[in-house]
């Protein structure tokens, strides 16, 4: 800059204190003595006579200020430029993000109104959807193996309208496994050992099968109360008392090679010369007889019976192999007489069979009487 009293006559007729030879700005004013700070000078000049001499300032295709124009008309003819829209216009989209803020071809002075709207549009946008609240909700389910997986919804609110949803679900929770004996808890270990003869475990793709083989012998039915006498009477009637246990075998239970043994024992009374017939039946058909038997003179004296069976094939068609031994005091000889049979029978193991013991008097008679007092039933194999 440089002062001008007659630079293009702009000041030819202006009294504003220019000399007619060029100045330059004196040097500061020094710091007064006295002073603890530095003092700035200051200098008013009227803007008419401060000159520009730098390049012209150009705007694309336009020259807005010449070199040699006075600050004053420097500053108006910027001003006049831009208000006046003459400023070039954007020459490109100004983008955020996926948004177009201000498409290429606006003016500039129409630009700066989109970009302000647009950001205050979108702060507005961010206070309204301020997080003020949420709902979470969970549905549990279980796997195969009886974990539990929890799913989750959880919803982010703005006042009632949902701004996002979130789902996730924990990790499968197992139940533990407890192991008691009989009724008493034991301490949780990672490995369980079986033991034993004939113990198997499988797995079977879905679960561990642990097979665990019963006794071979055991009682399946043991009777408690003495029978009803079979007395005085030709019709048959049962010798087995009630009990605890079964008699029954269940459907397709029977493997082939069970044994089963039954022992009765009890009081006999009978007259000489009458007989005794004994029937083992299965589901009330008799599938094994005994007899008839002659009786000689018999006062309350004992007997014993004896069943024996075998499955050998199992099916509707199946056949078990039944033995019967009959004994008895008598007053003659102070000895058990003795009379057995044995006979392989159809059974149909796909079905239940109910076993009974049946007697049969060939004359009714008062001295003609039997009544067990025991019978046990023990799987022998």
């Amino acid at each position: 800059m440089y002062y001008s009293n007659s630079h293009k006559s702009k000041c030819s007729n202006l009294s504003c204190g220019c000399k007619t030879d060029y100045l330059t700005t004196p040097d500061p004013c020094p710091t007064p003595d006295a002073c603890p700070d530095e003092q700035p000078c200051s200098e008013v000049f009227d803007s008419q006579c401060l000159i520009y001499n730098g390049a012209s300032i150009i705007c694309g295709p336009d020259t807005v200020v010449e070199t040699g124009d006075t600050v004053q008309d420097a500053l108006a003819q910027i001003t006049a430029y831009f208000c006046a829209g003459s400023a070039p216009d954007v020459p490109s989209d100004i983008t955020c993000g996926v948004d177009t803020v201000v498409p290429a071809g606006t003016s500039v002075v129409d630009a700066l109104p989109l970009i302000v709207t647009y950001f205050c549009d979108e702060v507005t946008d961010i206070n309204n959807q301020l997080i003020n609240g949420s709902t979470v909700n969970f549905v549990d389910t279980l796997d195969l193996n009886g974990c539990t997986i929890r799913s989750f919804t959880i919803e982010l609110l703005s006042g009632a309208t949902v701004i996002e949803t979130i789902n996730f679900a924990t990790p499968a929770i197992c139940p533990r496994h407890i192991i008691e004996d009989e009724g008493t808890p034991l301490t949780e270990r990672d490995t369980i050992n079986f033991t034993g003869t004939g113990i198997t475990a499988t797995d079977t793709g879905t679960e561990i099968e642990v097979n665990v083989p019963g006794p071979t012998t055991y009682g399946l039915f043991a009777q408690t109360a003495n029978s009803t006498p079979v007395a005085n009477t030709t019709t048959p009637g049962t010798l087995i008392g009630t009990g605890v246990g079964s008699l029954t075998v269940p459907a397709n239970t029977f493997q082939i090679g069970d044994s089963f043994r039954g022992e009765m024992f009890g009081n006999i009374l009978a007259r000489n010369n009458d007989s005794v017939t004994i029937r083992v039946k299965f589901n009330a058909v008799t599938v094994l007889t005994l007899g008839p038997i002659l009786m000689p003179s018999v006062t309350s004296k004992k007997f014993l019976i004896e069943t024996y069976f075998t499955i050998r094939t199992i099916g509707v068609g199946g056949t078990v192999l039944t033995g019967i031994k009959y004994q008895h005091e008598s007053d003659a000889a102070d000895k058990f007489n003795g009379h057995a049979t044995t006979d392989e029978i159809v059974i149909d193991t796909t079905i239940s069979n109910t076993l009974d013991i049946e007697l049969e008097w060939s004359a009714a008679d008062i001295l003609n009487s039997i009544t067990s007092q025991t019978f046990t039933l023990t799987k022998t194999y």
